[in-house]
């Protein structure tokens, strides 16, 4: 099975609420191995937050991959608290992405520190502005 998630904790509560109650890790050189270790963690949180009844993990003792789980029990499910919680996270909007929102005002760096000929450069377009605007406030 293939662990490519954006969350853990979602995809580990997801897999339980669809019924698989044996979670095995993939082997050591697959490339979802990491993802899989990280949605292991945040199972074992759930039941600490008490979003699963019970987890019984099993962790590895080899030299490579010591203490990292191996497979996961999930015999009782999810909680009601754990149901409600997938419930609210299905139903709320979606989050704009940061990277996608418009910038917000900033100021241009006038003077930045780049590889140019002498280590610096000036933006004089952001210079005249900043001169502008102290200008304007200055005349009121």
């Amino acid at each position: 099975m293939k662990y490519k998630m954006k969350n853990p904790l979602l995809t580990g509560l997801d897999l339980i609420a669809n019924g698989q109650t044996d979670i095995v890790a993939p082997s050591l050189d697959d490339e979802h191995y990491d993802e899989f270790q990280a949605m292991a963690e945040a199972l074992v949180e759930a039941k600490n937050a008490k979003l699963i009844y019970h987890i019984a993990e099993q962790r590895s003792m080899s030299r490579k991959n010591y203490g990292h789980v191996v497979r996961l029990l999930v015999p009782g499910g999810l909680t009601p608290k754990g149901k409600e919680f997938l419930k609210e996270i299905a139903q709320s909007p979606v989050a704009p992405d940061s990277s996608k929102a418009p910038n917000a005002k900033t100021e241009p760096e006038i003077i930045q520190l780049k590889p140019t000929f002498m280590g610096m450069s000036i933006d004089l377009k952001a210079l005249a502005k900043k001169w502008m605007a102290w200008q304007r406030e200055k005349s009121k």
